[in-house]
């Protein structure tokens, strides 16, 4: 009996040790899960958040269940300034918006940020430079004296406090939205992992005397806990809170967790019911999350040249019309069997830019794509 329960208390002694080691490793070591599948929706509900991306709102907007566009806007749709290399790209310069902050000051302890918005419903609630200003002046120098009771020492100590302007403003560029679906599903612990072991290589660096390269910068951690990882300052750990404050200050719309953002004139106005409900915000972020990732340098390399000259990457009209026309010209090397080919519009001509000739010293030969009825030979 006694050596039973010895057993026993053995094996639940190796079993705690076990679940120790695990659950250590597993809070200090561990990169968390890894993604096995991409983001993915139903091409419904994408096709619907797409209409919505496109969509351009107006005041009073029928698809809204609010008051619509505004009351203060930067543009009237998502693609409007995220467009730049295909829908959900980023966008010009033209259409920056100006963030600014108020950092805290005597009297004023808090922290104020927001965005002077270029573009308001009713004319008294246009936003500018010169009403943030007004709002938030500049700290005058101010002089103060004390009475001191000390021996050699003046009666009266006189102390004064510079000019101090709290308003700092930045133009902030819309960002590209491909992949931001995957990056969404990456875990925390993985982040927080690769800044552990990116800070290591560092310090073994500066120990060795190596100061080059760029230092490493620091995670933003929010006020409660989550890792930032969405935002130019990752002030946003999820896509789903990024594309409801965006939606909120960009276009004026309100979501179920996101109220519109309201002028800086005129914060009083009265709460409207939202503007996008559950479904359609909810099929908003199915396209914004499944939007593609951007191809890489290295499967640009890997795809073969398409047709014609093989320093150009735009065929001839005959070539291009040619219904039976292969995808690669006859002359040019077939492709490796450990290259990854691409489908669909990749692999149409002229879909992605071809790498330069080899040599300066001679042109390319040119080559005709073969019809149906003839056979491709390479020009002289």
């Amino acid at each position: 009996m006694s050596k039973m329960l010895h057993r026993q208390r053995k094996r639940i002694a190796v079993g705690l040790g076990v679940t120790s080691l695990l659950l250590g490793y597993w809070l200090f070591f561990s990169n968390g899960l890894p993604v096995y599948w991409g983001p993915s929706a139903n091409a419904k509900d994408i096709a619907a958040g797409r209409e919505l991306f496109e969509h351009e709102w107006t005041p009073n907007d029928p698809l809204a269940h609010g008051d619509g566009l505004g009351p203060v806007f930067n543009a009237k749709s998502c693609a409007a300034c995220h467009f730049q290399g295909g829908l959900g790209g980023g966008g010009e310069i033209s259409h920056n918006a100006t963030a600014f902050e108020i950092l805290p000051r005597p009297g004023r302890t808090e922290l104020v940020s927001g965005t002077i918005h270029n573009y308001s419903v009713e004319p008294g609630d246009r936003e500018s430079f010169s009403i943030v200003r007004k709002l938030f002046p500049v700290n005058r120098a101010v002089t103060t004296s004390r009475s001191v009771a000390m021996a050699n020492c003046p009666p009266t100590i006189q102390t004064t406090t510079a000019d101090f302007d709290p308003l700092r403003t930045i133009s902030t560029q819309s960002s590209a939205m491909f992949g931001s679906g995957w990056i969404d599903l990456i875990a925390e612990k993985a982040i927080v992992q690769n800044f552990r072991r990116r800070s290591f290589q560092e310090v073994t660096k500066e120990l060795a005397m190596n100061f080059n390269g760029v230092p490493l910068g620091r995670l933003r951690k929010l006020p409660d806990g989550r890792i930032g990882r969405f935002g130019w300052k990752g002030q946003f750990a999820t896509l789903k809170e990024f594309t409801a404050v965006a939606c909120a200050n960009e276009i004026g719309l309100g979501t179920p967790i996101t109220k519109q953002t309201m002028p800086v004139v005129n914060k009083a106005k009265a709460d409207v019911p939202a503007d996008l409900d559950d479904t359609q915000f909810g099929n908003l972020v199915a396209f914004v999350k499944t939007l593609p990732v951007p191809i890489s340098a290295a499967l640009r390399a890997s795809i073969p040249i398409c047709c014609c000259t093989c320093s150009t990457n735009r065929c001839p009209p005959a070539a291009a019309a040619a219904p039976t026309a292969p995808n690669r010209c006859p002359s040019s090397p077939a492709p490796k069997a450990n290259r990854r080919r691409p489908t669909g519009a990749l692999r149409r001509c002229g879909a992605l830019p071809t790498r330069p000739p080899t040599s300066t010293t001679a042109p390319p030969k040119p080559c005709t794509m073969p019809s149906s009825a003839t056979t491709a030979t390479p020009k002289a």
